[in-house]
């Protein structure tokens, strides 16, 4: 049960009335909303978007008497004044508390992202080896990578907690199918020989060549010897527009500079 204010207006001032509404989930699966006419319905959105107590994980659901659901946090239900939706925010509109049954899930909501998804599938791999899932595991994750054809690098820090080499090999066959490809490498320091060499360790897969597309111009580089540079598009775009039917262009550079000697 909680305390919330429920308003009315007088025609100089806003006055709130106490009143009591259970708003405690139910043992079902539904979850609170405010109930709204169709053509309020937007106004009321944005308005409860921008106080934080709409619940995006949810749709908005139209009701049998044609008025629309909008979901609420229910922890943000005591904040609800009723009277300044209906006389403010969307003046001439009615809104009652209501509960959702069987909500749906938003589309933002559904869509997870890549990250997501490998944190989601390790600690699954994590459990069922009988490990313990922890918030130091879930930092030690990759928040981006490389991805050139079928093998993707990542980066110097990440997976350096002990219990990961106790998941090898299934580790990385996790983290490549989770990421969509067949190999997977990490990056390590570039190399201070004078040709900046990058150090790369093959953790899954064999072999250091990759195809890269950039802007329509296909690569071919061992990435455990060369390194892609995804700038300089101006001339890489001059060259994509040359008829180099059945030829092979060599980019010869040294390292990562602006400038370019194509043979």
């Amino acid at each position: 049960m909680f305390d919330i204010l429920i308003c009315t207006t007088t025609q100089k001032h806003i006055i709130f009335f106490p009143c009591l509404v259970d708003f405690e989930m139910r043992r079902d699966d539904s979850i609170p909303a405010i109930a709204t006419q169709l053509r309020y319905a937007q106004l009321c959105r944005k308005h409860l978007e921008e106080k934080g107590i709409l619940d995006t994980r949810f749709r908005l659901q139209k009701l049998a008497d044609a008025t629309v659901a909008l979901p609420v946090l229910s922890a943000r239900v005591p904040e609800l004044t009723l009277g300044v939706l209906q006389h403010s925010v969307a003046p001439g509109s009615t809104c009652t508390i209501t509960h959702i049954q069987s909500p749906v899930p938003s589309k933002k909501s559904s869509v997870r992202s890549s990250q997501q998804q490998l944190e989601e599938a390790l600690r699954g791999l994590v459990e069922l080896r009988g490990e313990v899932w922890s918030e130091e595991l879930g930092r030690d994750l990759p928040q981006s990578w490389k991805r050139h054809g079928d093998l993707a690098i990542l980066g110097e820090a990440t997976f350096r907690q002990p219990v990961w080499k106790i998941l090898e090999p299934e580790l990385w066959e996790t983290v490549a199918s989770t990421l969509g490809v067949k190999r997977v490498a990490r990056m390590g320091r570039v190399s201070t020989d004078g040709f900046r060499t990058p150090t790369v360790t093959l953790l899954r897969g064999q072999g250091g060549w990759v195809q890269h597309v950039d802007n329509g111009i296909r690569y071919e580089f061992d990435v455990t010897k060369c390194m892609f540079s995804s700038g300089n598009i101006t001339e890489k775009l001059r060259i994509a527009s040359f008829n180099c039917s059945g030829e092979t262009v060599v980019d010869l550079y040294a390292g990562i500079c602006p400038c370019r000697y194509i043979s």
